[in-house]
């Protein structure tokens, strides 16, 4: 019997230890249900560079107060874009932009409490679709701090430094294809079944695109455009991050020896999401704190008012708004060391069909014919044009392909 009493003194022993080691527990501090934004407490970086624009909305668990849940995405406001040229474009004012890594337009995370002495940590580490990362933060019920580190593509295929490539043309006298293209940093191309009524003869879209390469009319008239952008773009990074880091000259440092500017970490990312496809995401906000201003839209109404023009806006832009946040599509073709990257038919061609009626109407031919004829330089062309706006109508409209883009060599 003494024995059975001994035991079970201890078996109580045992159960007071553990109920006093209960009450000693820690609690978690309970923090309101909160939206965090950069004017609201919110500092964001991924991979040690801040990411500005973002929002992230913070909720503990009513039930586990040790776990909560952080949603962080982005939205931009471009209502000021309404009533420009007195057309009224609704749902404006909330755009989804793109998520902090690349390819979420809502990041998630399910984070895990520790009580510090007036905040609260988290740590973790997570994968999506396109990437894996690390997360730290902190958080109060004013602040909110997430570091997002080792962001990593999962496909690393387009990750390196891409020159565009030189322009150059035949300069032998002798040859058969003397002036021709022979190196372009651009890529074009545009395929159809129709022709354009080019001064008063059938030519091909192409033929006529060939033409505009190389007439040198930007600059004063003294550089072509891939002249031009060869001296402005000198090299695109892309990086194992998912940023997308240009080196490029000021449009308006016309010197001999301009500055190379860098372009700041997390304006551009990118994913690739196919054997030859991948997606753009480009942040607004940053592209804004780039510039140095935040881009303001003037409300102004068109002195003169352009048919179609109501209708061509919000169609327009109810295409473009989507890519903001789903990243725009793009596509690439990898073979060696030489990458053509452009934007396809699946964009292009719809954007091109908004624009087909209105080259058919004529009023807004006539307003077209009515300003070239006021230009001394292009008057003489006035009396072609419009057979050459409806011609190019019937090209857009029965266009089979059409790629715009860069040639680049690693």
């Amino acid at each position: 019997m003494k024995k059975i009493l001994n035991l079970l003194s201890v078996f109580t022993l045992v159960g007071v230890m553990c109920s006093c080691g209960g009450k000693n527990d820690p609690e978690p501090i309970i923090y309101p249900a909160n939206t965090f934004d950069d004017d609201n407490g919110l500092t964001l970086t991924v991979n040690g560079e801040p990411m500005i624009g973002q929002t992230a909305e913070f909720t503990q668990n009513a039930s586990d107060g040790f776990k909560a849940t952080i949603k962080l995405s982005s939205t931009m406001d471009f209502s000021d874009l309404d009533e420009m040229d007195g057309v009224s474009i609704p749902g404006l004012d909330k755009v989804q932009c793109p998520g902090p890594v690349p390819g979420s337009k809502v990041l998630t995370l399910d984070v895990t409490l520790v009580n510090g002495t007036d905040n609260s940590t988290f740590s973790g580490n997570q994968e999506t679709e396109y990437c894996t990362f690390n997360y730290a933060g902190t958080v109060t019920d004013k602040e909110l701090t997430v570091n997002i580190t080792d962001l990593t593509l999962k496909d690393k295929t387009l990750v390196g430094d891409w020159t565009p490539l030189p322009y150059a043309i035949n300069d032998d006298f002798s040859s058969d294809n003397y002036g021709a293209i022979t190196s372009n940093p651009v890529y074009v191309v545009w395929k159809s079944d129709a022709n354009l009524n080019f001064l008063g003869s059938p030519l091909p879209v192409e033929s006529l695109l060939s033409l505009v390469m190389a007439m040198p009319i930007l600059n004063n008239n003294t550089a072509t455009m891939p002249e031009a952008l060869n001296r402005a773009l000198k090299q695109v990074n892309f990086q194992s991050d998912g940023n997308i880091i240009a080196k490029y000259v000021d449009e308006d440092d016309l010197s001999e020896n301009p500055t190379v500017l860098t372009s700041p970490a997390n304006v551009a990312q990118y994913a690739v999401t196919g054997t030859s496809d991948m997606r753009l995401y480009l942040n607004p906000w940053g592209i804004a704190l780039a510039d140095r201003e935040i881009p303001q839209m003037k409300k102004t109404r068109a002195d003169v008012t352009i048919p179609g023009l109501d209708s061509l806006i919000p169609n327009v832009l109810a295409q473009l708004t989507p890519m903001l946040g789903d990243g725009v599509p793009m596509h690439y073709n990898l073979n060696g060391s030489d990458l053509k990257l452009y934007l396809g038919t699946d964009v292009l061609l719809p954007l091109l069909k908004q624009i087909s009626p209105m080259l058919k109407d004529q009023q807004v031919i006539d307003m077209i014919v009515a300003m070239v004829s006021q230009d001394p330089s292009m008057g003489m062309f006035a009396a072609f044009l419009p057979d050459m706006l409806k011609s190019m109508a019937d090209v857009i409209d029965n266009t089979t392909q059409i790629e715009i883009g860069l040639n680049l060599k690693k």
